[in-house]
């Protein structure tokens, strides 16, 4: 079952840049944070970026979900249910987790260009862990949705 969380949001990684029709207006955001669309916030001062994208129990059942590639980039956090990943192809690396808002799934990740290092992850998942504390989220167990 964690092999499959892993791969879940691995798959996911690769949607983070998807438009979704999500209302955002009301998200509380952490310092420095701007909106800068529907589904990103950015940070200029340390060059992160939040981004949420919508997802169904179908998305994360879907035929990726067996990928090699995509388990061996997600890598669990001190956090429950908070993962860190470094996408080499796409030049970034991050933060992802699974949250559930009436009753729909989102994808929440924040990620900067290039390669961060242990002590940036933690930053990133520190500021995952607020965003999640500013907007009453929770992250949960990807397993739980996964047939």
């Amino acid at each position: 079952m964690k092999s499959k969380a892993i791969i879940v949001f691995l798959i996911l990684i690769s949607t983070l840049t998807v438009v979704s029709a999500v209302d955002l207006n009301n998200l509380n955001l952490p310092e420095n944070f701007e909106k800068v669309s529907d589904v990103n916030y950015n940070n200029k001062v340390t060059g992160e970026e939040i981004s949420l994208v919508t997802v169904t129990s179908e998305d994360l059942n879907s035929d990726l979900i067996n990928s090699t590639q995509l388990k061996e980039m997600l890598h669990p956090t001190e956090k429950n249910n908070i993962y860190s990943f470094t996408y080499e192809s796409n030049n970034m690396s991050g933060c992802v987790e699974l949250i559930k808002v009436d009753e729909n799934y989102y994808v929440v990740g924040i990620s900067i260009d290039g390669n961060a290092n242990e002590t940036k992850i933690q930053e990133m998942t520190d500021t995952l862990t607020k965003f999640n504390e500013l907007n009453n989220f929770t992250a949960i167990d990807p397993t739980t949705i996964i047939n």
